[in-house]
């Protein structure tokens, strides 16, 4: 299997790991490690990109879920402290 199709499957620190070497290999490699090299850079860029993304978008999403809850548990206890006249 070449290797940008296992790069969806490698963890972050093995695409960090991969995105090290292919740049030292590019620097240098032979002639046709540094053209493997040149070719999966790009991908492996890309695809930490995206990862970082992700990772954000979520703690963002999580954050924002704390605040409601905390917001709703703030709320709930100012009605239950403060029942409506009759």
């Amino acid at each position: 299997m070449p290797i940008d199709e296992r790069i969806p499957q490698m963890t972050d620190s093995e695409l960090a790991n991969l995105h090290s070497n292919a740049l030292r290999l590019k620097e240098t490699g032979a002639a046709p490690v540094k053209a493997e090299a040149e070719r999966i850079l790009p991908i492996v860029a890309a695809t930490l990109e995206l990862r970082r993304v992700a990772r954000n978008e979520a703690l963002q999403k999580q954050k924002l879920e704390r605040r409601e809850a905390a917001t709703a548990k703030r709320l709930k206890k100012k009605t239950e402290g403060n029942p409506e006249p009759a």
